[in-house]
């Protein structure tokens, strides 16, 4: 059974406009950090106007890739075993092809990229944290200063920690749409056709709520307002 319904067409638009959304306003938010902290001269394309421009930018970036992804591809759900199927080849089979592996490349790239940025960050903090320490140490400055290394530490682990969780699952996320069933089917056969539809299709929605996630376990403010919030309502 082949559902080719209105809502079918409506997911095949929102699913790749979910996924490059969440890619790229997370790599606005890594290139911020990154500028912030790496090249703070450039801050101030991040205030004001400069900012509204950044953020349509993005947006459009996302319309236009999906935009492109509607117009060389459909996607016919299968309901009988929970599986989409994606053609880019209906058009024009080259450049479709085209379409396809560079729209994988891109997916594939911008979480690496962004991680790469983090672990500049890092860097950056710890050696400014370094010079700091040897300018007190120099200066006989000892007063406060271990409970300000074991703080510093502990946020460098957290950022870290972040960009791993963050940037992992958008990789993965590519990886089990893309690399994962023609691996199962081709170890398991067609028999495994149905646990991959639920799986994917499951994994595709958790996904997508990644950055809230990680956001609300590593923000205590965050986490207090929830509380609060809940407290409330008794």
């Amino acid at each position: 059974v082949h559902q080719t319904t209105w809502d079918t067409h409506l997911s095949s638009f929102l699913k790749p406009f979910s996924l490059l959304s969440t890619l790229h306003f997370t790599f606005l938010l890594t290139l911020n950090r990154f500028i912030t902290q790496i090249f703070p001269k450039y801050n101030p394309f991040f205030e004001s106007i400069k900012l509204y421009f950044l953020l349509s930018f993005a947006w459009l970036s996302v319309f236009a890739i999906t935009a492109l992804n509607f117009y060389y591809c459909t996607v016919i759900y299968h309901a009988s075993n929970f599986n989409w199927k994606r053609n880019c080849t209906i058009r024009s089979k080259e450049s479709g092809n085209i379409y396809s592996s560079l729209r994988f490349a891109w997916t594939v790239i911008l979480p690496v990229v962004m991680f790469i940025m983090y672990i500049a960050i890092f860097y950056s903090i710890r050696r400014k944290r370094q010079s700091v320490s040897d300018v007190i140490q120099s200066q006989r400055m000892y007063a406060g200063y271990v409970s300000n290394i074991s703080s510093t530490r502990s946020c460098e682990r957290v950022m870290l920690i972040q960009a791993a969780l963050i940037c992992g699952a958008l990789e993965s996320t590519i990886l089990v749409f893309n690399i994962l069933p023609r691996l199962v089917l081709k170890i398991f056969g067609q028999k495994a056709i149905i646990p991959l539809g639920v799986f994917i299709n499951c994994y595709g929605i958790s996904s997508r709520a990644i950055l809230p996630t990680v956001y609300f376990i590593y923000n205590k403010q965050a986490r207090n307002i929830v509380k609060k919030f809940l407290l409330c309502l008794r």
